[in-house]
């Protein structure tokens, strides 16, 4: 599967045909959330694009908001892009390039990178090709504590 950014009129069928296959509906809300995320390439949490949408005129409820991230997370138009720790909230962002993610996350700061490389994406695929199965997209996590986090814990570089 070619590594292609998605349009936002791929990203419009991607959710449609997503949310038939689970017997839902793509209803004015879902659609304007879906476009207020793909229409911003930075992270936000779910109160920042509440309000991004009131902004934008669409008159929807908080409850609504964390319903459709977990269904545009779910349809891998959008990812989780800082998890919630300390008090902090998740931050979503719309997912750019290839379905295929590996991601540093750290436990001390909630801090998600890229993984680097590209060699921990080659064994799902051919594990799937083996079983007969087609991915849709995948990602590979990796939890523990960056290096910034780990100086300042006194702990120098553990890379």
């Amino acid at each position: 599967m070619p590594a292609r950014p998605s349009r936002p009129r791929d990203s419009h069928s991607r959710f449609r045909r997503f949310l038939a296959e689970h017997g839902l509906r793509l209803t004015t809300e879902r659609r304007r959330l879906l476009e207020i995320v793909l229409d911003d390439a930075r992270a936000a949490d779910a109160d920042e694009l509440l309000a991004r949408a009131r902004r934008a005129g669409v008159s929807v409820s908080r409850a609504t908001v964390y319903r459709t991230l977990d269904l545009l997370v779910k349809s891998g138009l959008v990812r989780l892009a800082q998890r919630p720790l300390d008090g902090r909230s998740a931050r979503y962002e719309r997912v750019k390039g290839s379905p295929r993610h590996g991601r540093l996350v750290c436990l001390a700061c909630g801090r998600i990178e890229r993984l680097p490389g590209d060699a921990w994406k080659r064994e799902p695929d051919a594990s799937c090709a083996r079983a007969g199965f087609t991915p849709q997209y995948h990602y590979l996590e990796v939890f523990g504590v960056c290096r910034r986090c780990a100086r300042a814990a006194g702990g120098g570089d553990r890379a």
